[in-house]
Formats: C-alpha cells, structure tokens, sequence
C-alpha cells in the first residue's frame, strides 16, 4: 500500500497542471462542475489550494466525455454547430447528452408562495400538497396547500396573553388522518415542549405523546415510521450539566420510548436535521467533526442505533434530505468554494460514491423537504441582511434624519477606540454561510479574513484584537491592516469585564445564571448566581458592577440588570426583542430592540439603566440582527432585513441526478 501523501496543489498554476488543462478551464470546471477548490481567506483578497485525492475523485465521478477538437469544416455548418455545443453544455452540467430532451423544462427552480405576516413552514407531506408551519403572530399551528396557498388553522397558540404558548413543526402521518407537532406552554412547566398527535382537523382534541424532558429544547418530532405506529423523537436532555441530545422512537399507541442514539451538542445541529430515510431504516443528520471543529459532516446511523457512518466531510455540509427512494441525500455544501447543492449516493447506510454537485450557486437557504415526486421545497430569504451606520446625539440618543451608510452584513461591533467595525456577511449563496469581515470607519475599506464563523457575535478585546470562535485564532488591527494572528494560550469563552481580568459566562451550558472566571488561569473566580428568568444575552457595564440581561422566553423576552456579585436583580422592560443589550459609554443607558405588534419591524430603544422612561433612537428595521453604539455615543451600527422567508421548490429534482 502506498503510504506516501498526496500533493497538495498551492496555485491555479499548480491546478491547472495537475489537470493538464489551463487555468481559465479550472476555473470554470470550479464554478460551474464542482471541482473540489479550498481557499485561505486573509487580508483583502484569497488564494486557493487543492488537495490532489480529491481531484482524483472528483475527476472519477464527473463521467465527463473527452472535449472534441473542432472541424473547421464541420464548425461552419449551424447545425453541427449547435449540436456539438448543447452536448458540451449537458457535459458542463453533469448530464447525458441522450436525456437532453427529458431534461428540458422539467427541473426548473420556481417560487411557490410568499408567506403572508409571519408564517413560517418547516415540514411537508409525503405527497408535497402541504407545507406545515407557524404562524408567528399567534403561535398557531398551520397547514398550507402548495397549489392554492389555502391555509387550514388546526392548533391555536397565545402569543397576546400571558402566558404565552404556541405550535410548530406539524408532521403528518402516513395516511394523513393525523397530525403530530412540537407544543410549549409557559404556564405549565410540563409542557415545556412536547410531542402532541391530534385527528387531521382543525380543533382536534391533542393527546401527550412524549412529555417535555430536562433539556433545552424540550422534545421535538423528526418523523413518522413508514408504517404509522412509531414516531422518531429527539429528546433534549442534559448529562453531568451538560446539553445533549437523544435520538428515540416512540410507540404511538402508548407513548413507550426506546432510545436508540445519543450525541453530544456539539455534534448534532439545528433539531429538525434530523431526517428519516423512506423505508424508516436510516436516520441522516449534519454536524461537526469535534466540539472546535468549523466544519461540518454528514452522518447516517441506523434506525436501530447499532451502526454511524460518515457520507461527507470537508467543508461545510448542512441539511440533509433522502431522495424519495433512499438511494441518496441532498444537501447544501461549500466544498466547491461557494455553497451549492450537492448529492452523495448511500447504499446500506454507508458511502456508495462520491458526491457530486447539482446546482452551483443556490440561494437555499434552509430545506423543507422532498415529495414522492422528487420535487424539492425550500426556505429561502429574498435579500441579504444589510448593515446600516447612522450619526447619533450622544445627549438624547436620537438617529440623525437622512439616508445612512449601508453594506451587506449583521451583527456589527465597534472597536473600543471606535476606528474599526466588526461583523458577520451572511454568503450570497446560503444563509447559514458566514465570514468575518473587519472594516476601517475612517476609510471605508473592508478585509474578509475567516470563512465559517461560529454563531457568536464578534467580541473586541482592549488590545485591538478581535475574537470569533472559541480557539487561540484572533483578529489584530495594530498594523492598521486586519490580519488573523494566534495568541500564546486559548481564552475560555465568555464576556470580558471592562479590565479583562474576568470573564462572565454561563457555567456548564446552563441558562439559569452566571459565573465570573479568572481570565489568565481559567479558574472560577465568582461562583454561579442565579438570574431570575434565566440568561440568554447579557453585557457588562462600562465600570464592571452591573450586568444586562436578556431573559425569558421566546416570544415574551424582558430586559433586566443584576449587580456582578449576583445582588440588586431588577427587572427593567418587556417585550424585548432577542439578542445583545448595549450599554452607553457611561453607563447611564442601555440600549435595546424591541418587537412591534402592529408591524414585523422592531425598534432600538433606550432606558435609564436604574430604570424609567423609554427614549427612542428613531431606528425601525426588520429581522433586527444585532447593533452597537461607539464609546462616543456618535453613532450606530445596526443590520436588518426581510424576515419573510419564501418558499421555493426545485422541480423533478430526480431528473438532475439520472
């Protein structure tokens, strides 16, 4: 066996040799076939490397024919001419010259609806007649007919009394008399997220299939067995304070559990990844490699639990869907460089090929799923999130009328000396994408510096130093060009105070309060207070004594502060919307969003920190994602955009794999 590694290739120069063709061809075979291409991000430009094996692969599964050199002769007849150059383009795009004809017009890309408020669907009925959701200005349950737009209310939610509870996730069963959904109720602690079935009707009495457990998330239905008697559940649950997740079916006739996987959090994404194959043997899911790891596999585990295979890795590979006959998965990936639709063959839920590329360039945002037909739903957001920056009265906090600056981007964070913002651009070609970009706010330029960012907003630290992710990888600006450097030791996570000698954090995953760490050895400087309503954001104050916190629960959030030392809770405001509190420079205000009912915009508003009157800064934006004031109180960054997501589908989607 040959032990020796494979080249890696360092240029277009190198690749193209290594292909035996020039580069303007590899960089078409890249952009329009797939052709496995990796780039180092830094500074303002990139460069690209390859790895040879994955060429060799890739070059194996591309059944490409060999380019023909062209006739004179024959090149000056039209018709010749336009045979040889179709046969290219089904070449070009991965299909048979003799199903040229079945191709044509039957794998188009078509939108199907735009949800009217805000309507959201996650799941779709075997047959692709109904997309199943919820309606976010109720919390009710609903069923839509894809062909009409006709939409059927089955559960009704309380998002406008208190306390709140809504539905999602509706499931279908087999025969379509059924129907199985994810339920919460505030006001009964049992039900903090249940798996309920009820007669396909609207205001069918429900029954309690799975009862919420100690997690998280409480418990969410992936799927209905092919025969209708068990449902595939995931159990959120916590093991030695830790948040995990246990993969169970689930008796129908009498709620019995049987677990039959656990995963750690790490490596399981988002709940509803989760797909059951057609014949109910085999469970797919997305998730990464190690609990630092940026990039995400594709795994398949068998329905009994016993076996895990890995299909893909490299890259980021998300959100996988079976073909209606099992015989493969569909899933979005950047493994070419830009995030496309891929599909990777599986045989006995192991590997049966290399994955190969159906669509360059999608826009897909997030799957719903596939019908019998083969015809493929989708989420997808119409524009990109945009960043916006406007002058602001540090005295009345109060935006300056007119038209701001703005760029693509979210979740923007000023440098402290207020010379550098930092944020997150979502991809052009997926929503889930994400990269760091830095940019000079004197001279406006930008360097996109590292792909695949983890959720976390960027964090500045007082030496000019940006953190993403957990890891000893930072951004440093002091050249006044930003360039990734390492630092000598890893930080733990968490928030900094103002003399970064500790770091605030909530220990073990938990929600319910917050621990201050040493931030040179790591140990536990303040143990854990308890915050009443839990945590989910929170920001120190500029002189270190107080915290503000985000708590509650989706929808109705509130906006409290609590001293460092776990004294002084207040409650302060609520609604809130979801996401960072800022605090001014001098610590009299904290700034904040909040939802709007009348609208699906939101507000950035500001109150006294002791409590008091509401200010606001005139800013309304949709789907707010994230903003920040400089430490002079000048100006604001703040990103938004549509929240609508539209639904659209891929048709005969099967005919692109033949």
């Amino acid at each position: 066996m040959n032990s020796e590694p494979q080249p890696k290739l360092e240029s277009w120069k190198e690749i193209a040799a290594y292909l035996q063709r020039d580069v303007k061809t590899a960089h078409r075979w890249e952009k329009h076939e797939g052709l496995p291409i990796h780039r180092h991000t830094h500074k303002s430009r990139s460069s690209v490397y390859a790895h040879a094996a994955e060429i060799d692969a890739w070059k194996l599964s591309r059944k490409a024919v060999r380019e023909p050199v062209p006739s004179p002769s024959l090149w000056r007849v039209p018709t010749f001419a336009l045979t040889i150059l179709m046969c290219l383009v089904m070449v070009g795009n991965g299909i048979r010259p003799q199903a040229a004809s079945a191709q044509e017009g039957k794998a188009g890309v078509k939108r199907i609806l735009v949800p009217k408020g805000k309507l959201q669907y996650l799941t779709l009925s075997p047959d692709g007649q109904w997309l199943g959701g919820t309606d976010w200005n109720s919390g009710d349950l609903v069923l839509t007919r894809t062909s009409s737009g006709e939409t059927r209310r089955l559960v009704q939610g309380h998002f406008n009394d208190d306390p709140v509870s809504w539905a999602q996730s509706p499931l279908l069963s087999p025969d379509q008399k059924q129907v199985a959904y994810w339920w919460y109720d505030y006001a009964d602690p049992q039900a903090h997220g249940q798996v309920r079935l009820m007669a396909n009707q609207p205001g069918a009495k429900p029954r309690v299939l799975v009862q919420a457990t100690d997690g998280p998330d409480g418990t969410m239905p992936i799927a209905w067995s092919p025969d209708g008697k068990r449902m595939l559940v995931n159990l959120g649950r916590r093991e030695e304070g830790q948040p995990i997740h246990e993969i169970a079916w689930a008796t129908v006739s009498d709620g019995s559990v049987q677990v039959i996987r656990k995963l750690e959090r790490w490596n399981s994404a988002r709940n509803y990844s989760f797909v059951l194959s057609p014949d109910g043997r085999y469970i797919a899911y997305s998730g990464r490699m190690g609990p630092d790891a940026p990039d995400t596999a594709i795994y398949v585990f068998s329905a009994d639990g016993a076996s895990q295979a890995e299909i893909v890795r490299g890259g980021s590979n998300v959100d996988p869907v079976w073909t209606p006959d099992g015989s493969r998965i569909l899933f979005g990936s950047n493994r070419s460089g830009s995030f496309g639709l891929w599909s990777a063959p599986v045989r006995e839920g192991k590997p049966a090929g290399v994955p190969s590329l159906l669509r360059p360039d999608t826009s897909i945002a997030r799957p719903i799923g596939v019908s019998r037909t083969g015809r493929y739903f989708y989420n997808a957001h119409p524009g990109l999130r945009q960043i916006f920056i406007a002058p602001m009265d540090p005295g009345t906090g109060k935006a300056t009328p007119g038209v701001p600056e703005s760029f693509v981007g979210e979740a923007p964070t000023w440098s402290l000396d207020g010379k550098w913002l930092a944020f997150k651009r979502q991809s052009l070609n997926s929503d889930s994408q994400r990269s760091l970009v830095v940019r000079s706010g004197e001279r406006g330029n930008e360097w996109t510096l590292v792909p695949n960012l983890s959720d976390d907003a960027p964090l500045w630290h007082r030496n000019g130093t940006v953190q993403f992710d957990g890891s000893k990888r930072r951004v440093s600006v002091d050249s006044g060009q930003p360039e990734v450097v390492t630092i000598p030791f890893q930080v733990p996570s968490g928030v900094p105070s103002p003399d970064e000698k500790l770091l605030y954090r909530r220990p073990n995953g938990t929600t319910e309060g917050l621990e201050a760490l040493d931030a040179v050895t790591g140990e536990v400087a303040k143990k854990m207070f308890p915050v009443p309503g839990g945590v989910i954001f929170f920001t120190v104050s500029p002189d270190g004594k107080t915290l503000a916190v985000i708590s509650g629960g989706s929808p109705i959030l509130h906006l409290s502060r609590i001293d460092t030392d776990g004294s002084n809770y207040r409650e302060l405001i609520s609604p809130v919307s979801l996401g960072r509190p800022v605090w001014s420079h001098d610590g009299r205000w904290i700034y904040f969003g909040q939802p709007q009912q009348s609208s699906t915009a939101e507000r950035i508003l500001r109150i006294p920190s002791e409590g008091g009157q509401l200010e606001s800064t005139g800013i309304s934006i949709d789907d707010l994602r994230g903003f920040d004031v400089n430490s002079e109180g000048t100006k604001i960054a703040y990103s938004g955009g549509s929240k609508t997501l539209e639904v659209w589908a891929i048709d005969n989607v099967l005919s692109i794999l033949k």
